[in-house]
């Protein structure tokens, strides 16, 4: 739909960049963001779960290596995590070395709101984050680093959600 010469997305960028400019004041704590969604968001979550490697353009632009993204460029996620000079998000689905202190993205390109013949979806993303939240703590009492800590689930986190056009 179109409005005033503006597609729907592109009110939604318009919304969400404003959003992050107003999430830079100062934080008293480190943020921690968990963001779902769809393609808007995915920063590697498909090729992660699906096990594809994918080859160039992604983040060709950007990085200058291949990390996953089915994109050539930075996302509105990123933006709102450098304007709060946070690192960007790894991805939950990522096994090899993610970082999650400062929490964690589930997005997945193609991921649906309601669970039909996709292999994810949003109430997926959904039990994913409830999982991850519930066994965070047993793994940092073992010892694990690289976690989101028992303060990063209070109050004042950000949950980033984007679904579709």
């Amino acid at each position: 739909m179109v409005s005033g010469g503006i597609s729907t997305k592109g009110w939604d960028q318009i919304a969400r960049a404003r959003y992050a400019r107003s999430a830079a004041s100062p934080c008293k704590r480190k943020p921690v963001i968990f963001n779902f969604g769809d393609s808007n968001s995915d920063t590697g979550g498909w090729s992660a779960g699906l096990g594809i490697d994918v080859t160039l353009p992604n983040r060709r632009a950007f990085f200058h290596e291949a990390t996953g993204r089915l994109c050539d460029g930075r996302l509105t996620i990123d933006f709102l995590c450098e304007s709060l000079n946070t690192r960007f998000l790894s991805l939950y689905l990522e096994s090899l070395g993610p970082n999650i202190s400062n929490g964690a993205n589930f997005a997945v390109s193609r991921a649906a709101t309601i669970p039909r013949n996709q292999p994810f979806s949003l109430s997926g993303q959904l039990n994913q984050f409830l999982l991850f939240r519930s066994r965070s703590p047993l793994l940092l009492s073992r010892g694990h680093a690289n976690l989101v800590g028992k303060d990063g689930f209070a109050k004042e986190k950000i949950k980033e959600m984007g679904q579709g056009e």
